[in-house]
C-alpha cells in the first residue's frame, strides 16, 4: 500500500483535503485518529528526577486534527455571526473582543 501523499501530486492535494473537511464538517465529525497524540514529558533541570512533578508534559497532536478544529471553528463562527446567534454579551473566546471591554464601563473615570 502506498502512502496517498506520493500517490498524489501536490497541486492536487488541497482540493482533496478540502473536499474531505469540508465533508466531516457537514456530518458533524472529528475523527479519532485527528484527536490522538504523544505525551512528551521534558525534564525540570535542579528537580528529583522521581517526583513527578519534576517533568513537564507536552501533548502533541496531529497537524491535520490542528487544521480540522480551526475550520469547524472558524465555521461555526461565520455561522454563528451571519445568523446573528451570538449574543452582544458574549466576551469569552470572540475575536476582537476582551473581557477589559466588559470591565471598562466599570473602571473609574
Amino acid at each position: 500500500m502506498t502512502d496517498w501523499t506520493t500517490s498524489y501530486s501536490s497541486k492536487y492535494t488541497p482540493p482533496v483535503l478540502s473536499c474531505y473537511w469540508r465533508r466531516l464538517i457537514s456530518l458533524g465529525l472529528f475523527p479519532t485518529s485527528l484527536k490522538t497524540g504523544v505525551i512528551l514529558l521534558f525534564y525540570k533541570e535542579g528537580k528529583d528526577q522521581n517526583d513527578p512533578k519534576a517533568y513537564r508534559p507536552i501533548f502533541l497532536l496531529p497537524s491535520m486534527g490542528k487544521l480540522l478544529e480551526k475550520l469547524m471553528t472558524q465555521s461555526l463562527t461565520y455561522f454563528l455571526k451571519k445568523t446573528r446567534q451570538l449574543s452582544p454579551k458574549q466576551f469569552g473566546f470572540k475575536e476582537g473582543v476582551s473581557i477589559d471591554m466588559l470591565l471598562t464601563p466599570f473602571s473609574p473615570q
